[in-house]
């Protein structure tokens, strides 16, 4: 008898505390970011960029205004997409991805958002990404033949436009990321799965205008679309690569590896219009270079 006795008021106390726990819970959630807090987990990224050149838009944007919502898959893994997914790439399968995309409209229809890995290939294995074109501005050359590879890497996707929104991950939500992306391969339910969410709309116009002639003409472009300060995180080693050619031609939405330097190569740029519109590009280079191969002491900033 005295057993249950002791056994019940265990209970008791047990459901009280239960209960005390609980209410702790609510009294925290005194605000909707709170709830937020406990729902999601901000991402740190570098987006791709929408901009508008004489022939036409670039980059990568949402589709509309709607926030887009889609669970996190990786790249080597979706061979086949049913379903709305963002693919989640490492930075040795980038080109292959946006060159299927180019080339399977099966497969661009599903795919919601890119999330491109960081840090995630030693130096032994980068051999050099670059999305400009193997000749870049062939257009302007001087000379008539414009056939050899000046950038050898280059795969020419910084000149396409594409409908989904692209983000290249900071080193430490990297690793965060790959573990949501095999929970989800390991979960059988599609309510458990883990998703991501794209909220920044970025457009850089309003409705109508397609390229930056019409643009300016027609008095519609967006703050995104025009001069800007492209301001640096040094929190992490991930940077902007960039050339000292007009506004229109320039883009931060992808970004070069240097596979003869030890680290990336930070390309912090600020342009600034005078009242003739003319564009004059600043540009800071600050990257740590091996200048000698008999000794890692001979590393400088260069």
């Amino acid at each position: 008898m005295g057993r249950k006795l002791l056994y019940f008021l265990l209970c008791i106390i047990f459901r009280l505390r239960l209960s005390l726990s609980d209410i702790g819970q609510v009294k925290q959630l005194e605000s909707v970011p709170d709830l937020e807090k406990l729902m999601y987990m901000v991402v740190d990224g570098y987006p791709c960029v929408r901009l508008l050149s004489l022939s036409g838009e670039i980059g990568c944007s949402n589709p509309g205004r709607d926030k887009v919502v889609a669970p996190i898959v990786r790249f080597k893994n979706a061979n086949e997409l049913a379903r709305s997914s963002a693919i989640l790439v490492s930075l040795d399968e980038f080109d292959s991805l946006f060159l299927r995309v180019s080339n399977d409209s099966d497969f661009a229809r599903n795919i919601a958002g890119v999330l491109v890995e960081s840090g995630t290939m030693s130096m032994n294995q980068l051999k050099g990404l670059s999305p400009d074109k193997k000749f870049p501005q062939a257009e302007f050359a001087p000379y008539q033949s414009n056939d050899f590879e000046w950038n050898p890497t280059g795969s020419g996707i910084l000149w396409k436009s594409y409908g989904f929104p692209v983000f290249l991950l900071s080193q430490s939500n990297t690793s965060t990321l790959l573990e949501v992306a095999m929970k989800n391969e390991k979960s059988k339910k599609g309510y458990t799965e883990d998703v991501a969410e794209f909220d920044l709309v970025m457009q850089t116009t309003k409705a109508g205008t397609h390229d930056s002639k019409s643009c300016l003409k027609e008095n519609t472009c967006l703050p995104l679309g025009g001069y800007r300060l492209n301001t640096l995180n040094v929190s992490y080693l991930v940077y902007h690569l960039g050339t000292g050619v007009p506004h229109s031609q320039i883009t931060d939405a992808f970004y070069y590896l240097l596979p003869q330097c030890m680290s990336y190569s930070l390309f912090p740029f600020t342009m600034l219009a005078d009242l003739w519109n003319e564009i004059r590009l600043w540009v800071t280079v600050k990257t740590i270079c091996n200048l000698s191969s008999t000794s890692s002491e001979e590393n400088r900033w260069c």
